[in-house]
C-alpha cells in the first residue's frame, strides 16, 4: 500500500470517528445528557484530532499540513487535483441546496432550537457525505 493511500485511510476512518462524536454535543442540544458528557466529549475530540497529527507527523512522516502535504510523486498529485476539483463542485452545489433547504424549513415556523438543530444535523451530513466522497473519489481514480 502506498504512503498516500495509508494517510487516505487512517485520515478516513479518524475523520469519521471525530464526526461521530461531534454528534454528542448535537444530541445534548436535543436531549438532556449528564453534565459531564459535554466537557468529555470535547476532551475526546481534541484528544482525537491531537492523536491524529501525531501519527501523521512521527508514523506517517507528514512534513506540514498545508496544501499537498502527502503527494509523493505525479501520479497522486493528479489524483489529488481530480478529487478536490470533484470535491469543490459538489461542495458548492451542497451550499446551494442548503440554501434552498434553509429558506424551505424556516417557512414551517420552527423555533430558533429546532431551526439550529435541523441545521446543524445538514450540516453534520454534508461533513459525513464530503468525506465519504473524497475517500470514494480517491478509490475510484487509484484504480483507473
Amino acid at each position: 500500500m502506498s504512503r498516500a493511500r495509508k494517510i487516505l485511510r487512517f485520515t478516513f476512518w479518524t475523520n469519521n470517528l471525530t464526526l461521530l462524536l461531534i454528534m454528542i454535543p448535537m444530541l445534548a442540544m436535543l436531549y438532556p445528557l449528564p453534565h459531564l458528557v459535554l466537557p468529555a466529549t470535547i476532551v475526546l475530540i481534541l484528544l482525537s484530532t491531537g492523536f491524529q497529527s501525531w501519527y501523521l507527523i512521527r508514523k506517517l512522516k507528514v512534513s506540514s499540513f498545508q496544501g499537498l502535504y502527502w503527494v509523493d510523486d505525479e501520479r497522486d498529485r493528479e489524483i489529488t487535483f481530480k478529487v478536490h476539483s470533484k470535491l469543490l463542485t459538489s461542495g458548492v452545489a451542497y451550499l446551494y441546496g442548503l440554501l434552498l433547504i434553509t429558506f424551505v424549513i424556516s417557512q414551517w415556523h420552527l423555533t430558533g432550537l429546532q431551526l439550529g438543530a435541523t441545521l446543524f444535523v445538514l450540516i453534520w451530513l454534508g461533513l459525513i457525505g464530503s468525506n465519504l466522497e473524497y475517500y470514494w473519489l480517491w478509490t475510484k481514480f487509484d484504480q483507473a
